[in-house]
């Protein structure tokens, strides 16, 4: 039988002897056409040789591999290099369309009770280099207020202000003029039938006129000295002769920097204030001058911060008096950028000037005590922040010691008791106050402030004339741009008057203490833009048409309405 490997060769051959005929017929087909035939006999014995495997193993020649040592030197050898900038075109911005100005506005309108009112503001327009303007003002009633004296009143202003801008400071000044007449009304005249005050003797008029100037800079990068400095001056005078000239100078120094690497960093500031008083009325006349100078220093490490100076005031005369109030504050950011609590110590020392009580209560005698008012510390806490955007808030509560705090009791030198005298008295006040802030872009602003008052007295058995609250809810709503609705209510809480009642022979008075009920004082305004230059407006006052008292005797006006034009030029 045959092997396979023989079989296989066998194969092999016959596959090649079919080849080799095939070839041979082609070539053949290219040649002369042969018909002659070969027949070859014989036996075919095919053989293949052995075959022989290389037996043959790689070798490695391993030599020893011998690194060259190398020497090189470096050639200090500078290569320039060179390159152009081309200039990168900046992205083009579209800005906020600026709203345009008028140069000129005034408003005028009327109201019952015969209630004139006209106002007037010129400027120039925008400016990066100064701005400059007028403002005038005239608003009177002729008070008409039933069963009382004459209560009318006048409030007339003339000022003139402006501003330079230079690159790192401003320079603003005012000039002003200011006169306001009154009535001292607060009594009944049908009770006096056979002894009537005549007009002249209640008519007050109080003129004003100052002028201030003030330098402060302007300074965005650190380490440069912020400063400010400013004169103020006003002359004041009523209708008998009493007069008060103030000259206040003040300044203000700071710098930020960073000596301690306990704190972020470090501002150092310095103030300085001078007042000078001459005072003179019918009886007596008064010269003060009041110097006050508080270093101090306000750091901040992370959520904390502190502030810390020394309120150091001199008061001179003829003989001086040396007053020191710490000024300490400390705070801490609970939440970032949206709660804040702080805690502090402060205080000062204060006159009670002729212009500032008769701001506080323009019915007082034109003759009054020379006196100062020392806030001997101030303890308290604040706490503020932001609920929401544009929801803000701020919660105050506050103790001090006042010596000479001054409150208006009714005159009791006259039967009429229409006038109020100053009296001072030492005071321990505990205050709260809470302030709450919405506004939605430009539509709706809502504005809501609280005031608690707790006195202690030392002498006097009431803080006469001081309402146990206070409050304000105003707001503000723009529909369509076009209609502006504002809206306020206005609430005090009770409060006690003084009075002297002398009998029929006896030189001994009684004395009552009248209460001033609470009261709620609630005004609208309406305003509709007919175009960019001219608006309507209506004022609604006291809509609840109640005769409220602020001082005892002297009720408002009820009701009133005042409405009018203004146009913008």
């Amino acid at each position: 039988m045959f092997t396979k490997q023989l079989i296989r060769n066998i194969g092999i051959i016959f596959i090649c002897l079919i080849l080799i005929i095939f070839s041979s017929v082609q070539l053949n087909a290219q040649t002369t056409k042969h018909t002659e035939e070969i027949t070859i006999v014989g036996s075919f014995d095919p053989t293949i040789s052995n075959a022989f495997k290389i037996n043959l193993n790689p070798k490695v020649k391993d030599d020893e591999l011998t690194l060259p040592i190398l020497n090189y030197t470096l050639k200090p050898i500078q290569l320039s290099t060179w390159f152009d900038l081309n200039p990168i075109k900046p992205a083009a911005i579209k800005g906020e369309r600026l709203a345009p100005l008028f140069k000129n506005f005034i408003k005028a309108g009327y109201g019952n009770f015969d209630t004139p009112y006209l106002e007037f503001f010129a400027s120039n327009l925008r400016s990066d280099e100064y701005a400059f303007g007028v403002h005038l003002k005239h608003h009177s009633s002729a008070g008409n207020i039933k069963y009382y004296a004459n209560s009318a009143y006048s409030d007339n202003t003339a000022e003139i202000f402006g501003k330079k801008f230079y690159k790192d400071h401003t320079l603003s000044g005012r000039i002003i003029y200011d006169q306001q007449v009154n009535h001292k009304y607060g009594y009944s005249p049908i009770l006096f039938l056979t002894d009537p005050l005549p007009d002249k003797l209640i008519k007050q008029r109080y003129q004003m006129a100052g002028a201030n100037i003030l330098y402060n800079s302007n300074f965005i990068e650190t380490g440069k000295v912020n400063h400010s400095f400013g004169l103020n001056y006003y002359f004041l005078k009523d209708i008998n002769q009493t007069s008060e000239h103030n000259v206040n100078f003040m300044s203000r120094f700071d710098n930020t920097f960073k000596f301690s690497n306990l704190t972020e960093e470090q501002k150092l500031g310095l103030v300085i204030n001078a007042d000078y008083y001459n005072y003179a009325d019918t009886l007596n006349s008064e010269n003060k001058l009041l110097i006050n100078i508080k270093p101090y220093l306000e750091t901040k490490l992370e959520q904390y911060q502190f502030y810390a100076g020394i309120n150091a005031m001199a008061e001179i005369d003829t003989t001086s008096s040396f007053h020191f109030y710490p000024e300490i504050k400390a705070g801490v950011e609970i939440i970032p950028k949206s709660l804040i609590a702080s805690v502090g110590i402060t205080g000062g020392f204060s006159k009670n000037s002729f212009n500032l009580l008769r701001n506080m209560n323009p019915f007082i005698n034109s003759v009054i005590p020379q006196t100062y008012q020392n806030n001997k510390f101030e303890v308290y806490g604040q706490i503020k922040g932001k609920i929401m955007q544009g929801f803000d808030f701020d919660i105050t509560l506050s103790n001090s010691s006042i010596k000479n705090m001054p409150f208006f009791v009714n005159d009791s030198a006259t039967k009429y008791f229409n006038t109020f005298e100053v009296i001072c008295d030492d005071v321990n006040l505990l205050h709260g106050r809470a302030t709450f802030s919405f506004q939605s872009k430009e539509s709706i602003k809502i504005l809501f402030k609280v005031n608690y008052y707790d006195y202690t007295m030392d002498k006097e058995f009431k803080p006469w004339h001081k309402p146990e609250y206070d409050l304000t809810l105003s707001a503000r709503f723009t529909l369509l741009d076009v209609i502006f609705i504002r809206g306020e209510i206005v609430s005090y809480g009770k409060s006690y008057a003084k009075i002297y009642e002398y009998q029929f022979n006896s030189s001994i008075p009684l004395i009552h203490y009248p209460l001033i009920k609470s009261w709620v004082d609630l005004n609208l305004g309406i305003e509709y833009r007919y175009n960019k230059s001219l608006t309507i407006f209506a004022d609604f006052n006291n809509i609840g048409n109640t005769s409220y008292m602020k001082w005892y005797n002297y009720p408002v006006q009820k009701f009133s309405i005042l409405g009018g034009l203004s146009y913008s030029f």
